[in-house]
């Protein structure tokens, strides 16, 4: 069966049939007016009037397929106004099927029994600005060509949108809905817009396809619900939400900023696939699927949970309690540049890590040396806060991570908190001394690598010290004297010589030389054990090697650790 054979079917009510021809041979499928043969598109003037002056306010209204124009509309409209409030009362609307040419308006029209719209085609803009639904309205597989306008209306039952299709922006600020918004395929090529819009008794919002940005700005959800929209950006700034709220997300970037959560509210990345129009694919290449979380800026997150979300954009200046912050799944953040860069003729690189946006911010800053801020670019969202605000920032997030013991994933936000400390101007100089010696050693104890580089190069210089200054020429053998006391008896005197270094430079250099220092400076170093006779300069250097190299080594185990712990 095609698309077309079910609209080449005569329709099951009274139809008008006129307008027919050989290619159809149904010719106009709209309702017959009331005992009439004809329906209201095609009724002569005369006829026209009679039935308009038959209907009073609260009569059915039935439009079934009819084409109806601006003009005919404002006369249904006018013969169905109350005259003590000049509001247009309908009682139940057949409307499904028909077609609304020009404008459409149905300002402050109120709708005592069910509405339905479904299949109906608006081809001009179309307000139902401050109507009023007192049961269900239907809107299923409608189509809005032009700006479709529902601010200020008041449904009152269940809103269906089920494969409805707005091709220009839809308004629905400060609407207030008693039902859910059911939506499944309904898929909005513009802006949607529920700006201060009240969910009373809504518990389903969706699922819903939003090419453009769907704004929930100041709007409110009573009850607990589940909102799920695929869009390109969904914005909840300053939104209440005051039962326990579920978002599933596609595509979307979020913005939740100001927002505020008396219950417990879930993002998370929603799989859904929509059926039909095939946007899917229009989605995938503009936008990632993961939810990408653009601000939790002025919310309280002790009630936020995220799971597998983009987090690399994300601003959390402002956020309260984020140390209880609860995630699942994957969490995705920014990260430093790869590959090279010279800075005062040295090759160096960015260690891979978690990145907060406001860090990347901070580091793109063009008051920052051009080599500091080479491979960064700073996320939207304006200026970064402080260091202060960063570090306060990484260190809510680390001891969030801490608290559900994940310590290997805490160690990134931990080495963040560290570099903002590190460059703060706030910090006395002898801190941040010791936290720059601290950082190039070992990367705060996060970077194994590191320490064991440094590990390795000491002992390689303490090797090549103990083989130039500290071996003497051979193992000093103990002077044995022998003396006789006036009385009679024989003392002996063993006395061990100092060591003597007098080789040539050239013969200091030997494998046997290398041999007996290595094994010096690992037994010093690492099984704290020596004994050997050295020079004044080479105990000196085994007495600093003793303290330096342990350390570094108990760095690198500390970084190993850290990395591995999960308890």
């Amino acid at each position: 069966m095609t698309d077309a054979e079910p609209d080449a079917a005569p329709p099951q009510w009274p139809y008008c049939g006129r307008g027919t021809s050989a290619s159809d041979s149904v010719g106009c499928r709209g309702v017959r007016a009331e005992n009439r043969s004809a329906c209201l598109a095609h009724l002569d003037d005369a006829e026209r009037a009679a039935y308009l002056a038959a209907l009073a306010p609260g009569a059915d209204l039935d439009l079934r397929a009819v084409s109806v124009t601006e003009q005919l509309l404002t006369e249904l409209l006018d013969a169905l106004r109350d005259p003590a409030d000049g509001i247009s009362v309908v009682g139940q609307a057949l409307c499904n099927g028909a077609i609304f040419t020009g404008g459409v308006n149905f300002r402050q029209v109120r709708f005592r029994a069910a509405a339905n719209f479904s299949r109906g085609k608006f081809e001009g803009e179309t307000t139902f600005r401050g109507a009023s639904f007192d049961s269900h309205s239907y809107f299923n597989e409608a189509l809005f060509a032009g700006l479709a306008t529902f601010s200020g209306a008041n449904f009152g039952g269940d809103l269906q949108l089920v494969d409805a299709r707005f091709d220009g922006k839809a308004n629905f600020i400060t609407t207030e809905f008693a039902g859910d918004v059911l939506s499944h395929g309904a898929v909005f090529a513009s802006e949607l817009d529920f700006g201060s819009a009240a969910f009373r008794g809504t518990q389903r919002l969706g699922p819903l396809t939003c090419l453009e940005r769907v704004s929930l700005f100041r709007a409110n959800f009573s009850l607990q619900a589940t909102l799920v929209i695929s869009a390109a950006e969904i914005s909840c700034k300053r939104a209440r939400f005051e039962g326990p709220i579920t978002l599933g997300v596609r595509h979307a970037r979020v913005d939740l900023s100001e927002a505020e959560f008396v219950q417990p509210f879930t993002v998370r990345t929603e799989r859904y696939q929509r059926d039909g129009l095939q946007l899917q694919e229009i989605m995938t290449a503009r936008h990632e699927p993961m939810a990408k979380i653009m601000s939790l800026s002025g919310i309280d997150a002790a009630k936020l949970l995220l799971s597998d979300v983009d987090m690399s954009e994300c601003r959390f200046t402002g956020a309260h309690h984020l140390d209880q912050l609860r995630r699942e799944g994957r969490w995705e953040f920014a990260s430093p540049p790869a590959g090279l860069y010279w800075r005062s003729g040295l090759p160096l690189w960015w260690s891979h890590r978690t990145v907060i946006a406001e860090e990347c911010a901070w580091r793109a800053l063009p008051s920052r040396p051009a080599a500091a801020r080479r491979g960064w670019s700073a996320p939207p969202g304006g200026e970064p806060p402080g260091l202060a605000t960063l570090t306060s920032i990484y260190r809510q997030l680390r001891k969030n991570l801490e608290d559900c013991k994940d310590e290997p994933g805490a160690a990134d936000f931990y080495y963040g908190e560290m570099e903002m400390r590190r460059h703060s101007a706030t910090i006395p100089h002898g801190e941040r001394l010791l936290l720059h010696l601290y950082w190039a050693l070992s990367g705060y104890g996060m970077r194994a690598s590191r320490a064991v580089v440094w590990f390795a190069a000491t002992v390689a210089v303490t090797v090549v010290l103990i083989m130039v200054i500290g071996l003497p020429n051979s193992t000093p053998r103990p002077i044995v004297t022998e003396t006789t006391t006036p009385a009679g008896r024989i003392e002996l005197r063993v006395e061990n010589p100092d060591p003597v270094l007098t080789l040539p430079m050239g013969r200091r250099f030997s494998v046997e030389r290398l041999d007996k220092s290595l094994r010096i400076v690992l037994n010093s170093a690492i099984f704290r054990s020596s004994g050997q006779n050295l020079t004044a300069w080479g105990t000196y250097t085994e007495m600093i090697s003793r303290v330096v190299e342990p350390v570094l080594l108990g760095l690198a185990v500390l970084a190993v650790r850290g990395r591995l712990k999960r308890s």
